[in-house]
């Protein structure tokens, strides 16, 4: 596992792109190994809001896979997210984007 790190944060709309080989791997399809290969993020809100960012998982700019996130919250929350299990989409190997995107009405995301 390898740390994908940013720290910074995020105003009302955009999107922000980090090329970087993810290391995704597949499910062994044996069944031996039952190691499923997640994304994990912390994110912190300023504001709760009923609204979403997307994770979007990319190879070679082709989208493979993404997921939702809601923000109804404030302060702190974790999404830990199975590629093959928990999004949509079919993430491949040799994935090497991720790109957030946010339309956000107020405050800042972390």
């Amino acid at each position: 596992m390898e740390n994908i790190r940013w720290n910074g944060h995020l105003n009302l709309g955009g999107i922000l792109e980090l090329k970087k080989d993810l290391k995704f791997e597949k499910k062994d399809p044996t069944g031996k190994d039952l190691y499923l290969s997640a994304f994990i993020v912390w994110v912190y809100n300023e504001v709760p809001q009923d609204a979403t960012i997307e994770f979007q998982f990319l190879k070679d700019g082709k989208r493979c896979t993404s997921f939702p996130f809601g923000i109804n919250f404030s302060g702190w929350r974790a999404a830990w997210v199975c590629y093959e299990r928990d999004m949509q989409g079919t993430p491949e190997e040799g994935m090497n984007e991720l790109r957030i995107i946010l339309q956000i009405s107020k405050g800042s995301l972390f």
